[in-house]
């Protein structure tokens, strides 16, 4: 039977479709006729609350009445009761209170819905039947039990089929020994079933429940403390009660679902259903932004290899984790097509939190490789920049990032991404003093080498300036200056700019331009996008759902954008450092240099978008889960490679031509001035040649000068001495004449 919803805001839900739901696990279909209903929740039980508000079960929105002036009979008897169960009967789920249900049924997740999973398996009774169970709610640590509600417990209970009792508050507290004591005072109670959040010392509370019946446990792990379930264990073997287990994955606690699992599954195992939502209206997950629940569904979504197959945790049902997945996805589904109606996401988004340090998926080995893939991969998003910022201001940072190497470098990311302050502070400091610095930096090496940083932009520690760069070595070598000598001239060296020079600062220029082109093309070259395109194929090719399949052309798009946006970001690094160099040369050797032309990757990353705009008007998310063809995505895939390819191969052409067209006038000029000034210094070895030839002939001169001066000297001597000799010669004969004797 299926009716057409007489108000707009109700869900209607054919017979056939919830009959086939059911059957998909186990259940048989209502029979058709008078007392067939699309739920048989409000026919048989409710709900009271603390306050004394009575909903018709435990996911209702809103409560249908009150025990402040009425009993429960009279509530469930009154007008809002009977619209509820006339509603239901008609195959209408009426939004103002079966929005649990709604939006599972609305998904294609009919099976899923709580009016199937949880209540299926009542009996169908009559629209008039009397009252079979009641659930109550105790009060939450600090709230008032309200005295109507404690009535009812006492006045209530008997002839009941079943009772639970619901606390977040450990056995032993206050109000759950004033629930016992009721329970004990009232006749003919049946088998209580308890859920509950805390334990507490599991002696104590099977002390405190002595003299119940208690028909089974269910513990709640939504806060991640897995003691608990042991002293669940304790007390269900205690009681003789059997024990079961949820997790709801919550924006504060959500990464703690695979740990649960295996404490589950540890033995004795205890069955565990893992969730979006508890036993309430409420599913916290929904309080996210759509950036932040994309985080958690990419997470849940990466673990399936270790949810899957003989991996499969002993605790949850085959099929429970793609449940989960399929529920993920559905709310984000959802939480973007309000948003895109709204305009917004609206106000009081919760805060979505991640491991600590200390959680397995930092400590183990495999899951670490996992879960820093992750964490880098979504290093832009502004969760992890407040994960981040929250960790350096609620702890000793220093400490922090000097013990972490994984999370020091996630900050490298944080600080240089998002140009974070707070973040650039914390790492100054921790990289202040030279010793540990060292250190540091030898940790950062270490794990860059097992944890590649290339793909997410990394790494980043010299970029932000936190590592001392090595001091240059001068080109040339100048020698001391030599003491003046005490005598004689004055040596005097005089200095020439070298042509050399020139040529040593455009090799300098080249190497830096050389590691930022490598940089540049590590993102950029063919082969960053061929890995790019052969992990989107595997992943389309070994999807077993659409989601995956989806889930793997996201990836491929989101990844390309990261390349390009990362080549982007070099290119203006490159651009910078070009117009300082322009500029400095342009000063300090009057070089007419105009400054390099500006370049960008914001055409090629505008076709990215173009055709990922493309792709989500033919596969969008809802109708990719409900109508995709494998054959046709596969193909739609081959031309969307094949453009992005084609903006690709320009990218790099054009920024080939770009990278010549900004070093080109640099070289050329600097080899111009290097030609100018070796013409310089030929022409003064030249002249100081000519010098050295001047000096030798001057010498040579003075020495013929000398030589000459000594010969003219000889030949005088010898004038005089043969003059004195003529001069005696003469004397002698005339001595003789005279008659003189002139021996001695």
């Amino acid at each position: 039977m299926s009716a057409q919803p007489q108000d707009p805001a109700d869900f209607a839900i054919a017979a056939d479709a919830l009959a086939l739901a059911r059957r998909r696990i186990g259940l048989d279909p209502i029979a058709a006729g008078p007392d067939w209903t699309a739920c048989p929740a409000p026919r048989v039980g409710a709900v009271v609350d603390a306050d004394g508000s009575v909903r018709a079960c435990e996911y209702g929105s809103a409560p249908l009445g009150s025990l402040v002036d009425h009993a429960v009979a009279e509530v469930r008897e009154g007008a809002a009761f009977a619209k509820l169960r006339s509603a239901l009967a008609g195959g209408r789920l009426p939004a103002s209170h079966c929005e649990s249900c709604v939006w599972p049924c609305a998904s294609g997740f009919v099976a899923d819905a709580p009016m199937v999973r949880d209540y299926g398996a009542l009996a169908v009774y009559p629209s008039g039947a009397g009252l079979q169970g009641l659930v109550f709610r105790l009060p939450v640590p600090g709230a008032p039990w309200s005295a109507a509600a404690r009535r009812a417990l006492t006045m209530e209970s008997k002839g009941l089929s079943s009772i639970t009792l619901e606390g977040v508050e450990p056995l032993v507290a206050a109000n759950w020994r004033d629930a016992v004591a009721a329970l004990r005072s009232s006749p003919n109670v049946p088998p209580i079933s308890l859920r509950l959040f805390r334990i507490g010392d599991a002696a104590q509370a099977a002390l405190a429940l002595d003299g119940l019946s208690v028909a089974d446990i269910e513990i709640d792990l939504s806060h991640g403390e897995i003691a608990e379930l042991e002293a669940a264990r304790r007390l269900a073997h205690s009681l003789g009660a059997p024990l079961r287990a949820r997790f709801v994955l919550t924006p504060a606690k959500w990464f703690h679902f695979e740990a649960v699992a295996h404490a589950c599954s540890s033995s004795p195992a205890t069955p565990l259903a893992l969730g979006i939502q508890g036993r309430s209206s409420e599913i916290p997950l929904s309080r996210l932004s759509i950036e932040d629940l994309g985080i958690v569904r990419a997470a849940i979504n990466s673990c399936w290899d270790r949810f899957s197959g003989t991996a499969r945790p002993v605790a949850i049902d085959d099929g429970a984790f793609e449940r989960l997945n399929r529920h993920v996805l559905a709310l984000l589904q959802s939480r973007a097509e309000a948003a895109a109606i709204d305009g917004e996401e609206g106000a009081g988004l919760a805060a979505l939190s991640f491991p600590p340090l200390d959680h397995e998926w930092f400590a183990d080995p495999v899951r670490r490789t996992w879960w820093l893939g992750l964490l880098f991969g979504q290093g832009h998003a502004a969760a992890v920049r407040r994960w981040v910022l929250w960790m350096l201001e609620n702890g000793d940072a220093d400490v922090l990032l000097r013990s972490h190497a994984p999370f020091r470098v996630l900050c490298h990311r944080v600080a240089f991404d998002c140009r974070c302050e707070t973040a650039m502070a914390a790492l100054r400091k921790t990289y202040a003093d030279a010793k540990p610095r060292s250190a540091l930096c030898k940790q950062d090496a270490s794990f860059a080498d097992g944890f590649d940083l290339t793909p997410y932009g990394g790494p980043w520690a010299q970029r932000l300036g936190l590592v001392a760069s090595k001091p240059r070595k001068a080109p040339f070598v100048v020698g001391k200056a030599k003491a003046a000598p005490k005598k004689g001239e004055p040596d005097v060296t005089i200095l020439i700019p070298s042509y050399r020079h020139s040529a040593f600062i455009v090799d300098a220029i080249r190497s830096v331009l050389a590691r930022s082109t490598n940089n540049l093309f590590a993102h950029l070259g063919m082969e960053a996008y061929a890995a790019q395109v052969d992990k989107a194929q595997k992943g389309i090719s070994g999807a077993t759902f659409s989601a995956g399949m989806l889930d793997a052309m996201r990836g491929f798009f989101s990844h390309n954008r990261l390349l390009l946006e990362t080549s982007n970001r070099i290119v203006a690094e490159i651009t910078d450092m070009m117009a300082a160099m322009y500029q400095r040369f342009s000063e300090d050797f009057k070089l007419n240099l105009s400054m390099p032309r500006a370049f960008s990757m914001t055409r090629y990353i505008t076709e990215l978008d173009r055709v990922e705009d493309s792709f989500n008007r033919r596969f969008g998310a809802l109708s990719l889960i409900t109508q995709y063809e494998r054959t046709l995505t596969k193909r739609f895939f081959d031309v969307v490679a094949t453009r992005i390819q084609k903006a690709f191969e320009i990218a790099n052409r054009d920024t080939e031509g770009w990278l010549r067209a900004v070093m080109n006038p640099l070289e050329g000029q600097i080899k111009e001035r290097q030609l100018a000034l070796k013409k310089r210094l030929e022409s003064l070895k030249r002249i100081h040649a000519a010098a050295d030839t001047l000096e030798e002939r001057i010498d040579e001169l003075a020495e013929n000068e000398r030589m000459i001066t000594a010969q003219v000297v000889a030949l005088e001597n010898l004038r005089l001495e043969i003059e004195a000799m003529l001069s005696q010669d003469m004397i002698e004969p005339e001595a003789e004449r005279s008659g003189f004797d002139v021996s001695l």
